[in-house]
């Protein structure tokens, strides 16, 4: 009895994964395999595509920067992801291609329930897998897993099958709200505006690493491959609520080293669809 209940509790604790398809030629190569604690040399960069010429300058970036801050209606699209998850280094880098476009606010939060199989997620934060929480007990999902790939907030459970996610993407409605953020001589400033609301939104504040990480996985299901991670989450806090209308808010101040950006969202209750949502501007 004692062998029978202990192989029941390893079932009911093996976390979720969905069957992944291939990604579509073109959006990512092969990821190669190395050895030891961290990608000295990391390969290159594994999700281009194409039809986009890579030798940008300086200025193209800028633009690009600039359209996503300004995009007024952006799709966000957030993964929950993990570093001891067998399937999750390919949605990693599916993710690294949506955050190329100018009309998307791509973030990936790392959760910790992989841990237990031999290696420590480096990104795992408990506000993460909490708001995972949030998304599973008002979707379709029964329980957590890994990808778990959400797109404005929709409750609509998505296995990681690129294709269908692009075109779950591109049939999103406009966000019902507007959000733009100024930065002023005391700091950052939030306005919103939008219709009236029955019941008072969450406006959040996310910070994560816009750029791309290789980590070479020395456990766990991933051992031995060096794995991608992009816009990888640092930071998730409620800054306020917010009753519809036009308001404005004072927006906290975050460090701003290296690659770190901030994002607002402001979401219909907890676990709720996405009603607006902006990045911070750029540094210069």
């Amino acid at each position: 009895m004692m062998i029978i209940g202990l192989l029941a509790l390893s079932l009911f604790a093996q976390p979720l994964w969905d069957d992944a398809s291939p990604i579509p030629a073109g959006l990512m190569t092969h990821i190669p395999v190395t050895s030891g604690v961290e990608a000295s040399s990391p390969p290159p960069r594994s999700h281009t595509d194409p039809s986009n010429d890579h030798d940008h300058d300086h200025d193209d970036c800028l633009v690009e920067s600039a359209m996503k801050e300004w995009h007024p209606h952006p799709v966000v699209v957030e993964l929950f992801t993990s570093q001891g998850c067998p399937m999750c280094p390919d949605a990693n880098a599916f993710l690294g291609t949506l955050s190329d476009r100018p009309d998307i606010i791509a973030i990936a939060y790392g959760v910790d329930y992989w841990d237990m199989y031999g290696w420590e997620d480096e990104f795992s934060v408990p506000d993460f897998v909490a708001r995972q929480h949030d998304y599973v007990e008002r979707g379709e999902a029964m329980r957590v897993f890994t990808p778990h790939f959400v797109v404005n907030g929709d409750p609509h459970k998505l296995k990681f099958k690129p294709s269908e996610i692009l075109d779950f993407i591109d049939h999103q409605e406009p966000l019902s709200a507007e959000a733009h953020i100024h930065s002023g001589h005391e700091g950052y400033e939030l306005i919103l505006s939008g219709p009236r609301l029955s019941q008072p939104a969450e406006v959040w504040m996310v910070t994560y690493e816009e750029s791309e990480q290789w980590r070479a996985i020395g456990g766990g299901a991933n051992a031995g491959r060096s794995t991608p991670h992009f816009n990888m989450a640092r930071s998730l806090i409620q800054i306020g609520s917010w009753d519809g209308g036009e308001d404005e808010f004072a927006l906290p101040e975050f460090p701003q080293d290296g690659h770190i950006r901030g994002a607002i969202l402001v979401q219909a209750e907890r676990g709720g669809r996405i009603l607006a949502a902006a990045l911070f501007p750029a540094r210069p």
